[in-house]
């Protein structure tokens, strides 16, 4: 989830380039993305695991919401 927010912080940069708010430079979120991934990498494998069944935890959430939505 760390690293989507990093990637999510670097695209919304490169999308919004002027803003009135706080300012954080490119090479914060891309250190910040480069290390999370590194973490990864050396994770054990049942931390992948919990993490995929997190991950699809979030994804039936959004499809229930989405089905509610529409009804």
């Amino acid at each position: 989830m760390f690293c989507l927010v990093n990637l999510s912080l670097l695209l919304i940069k490169r999308r919004e380039v002027e803003t009135n708010g706080f300012q954080v430079p490119y090479i914060v979120p891309a250190i910040a993305l480069l290390l999370n991934l590194v973490l990864f990498a050396f994770a054990s494998g049942a931390s992948h695991i919990l993490a995929l069944v997190f991950v699809g935890i979030g994804m039936l959430l959004i499809l229930i919401q989405k089905a509610f939505k529409r009804g």
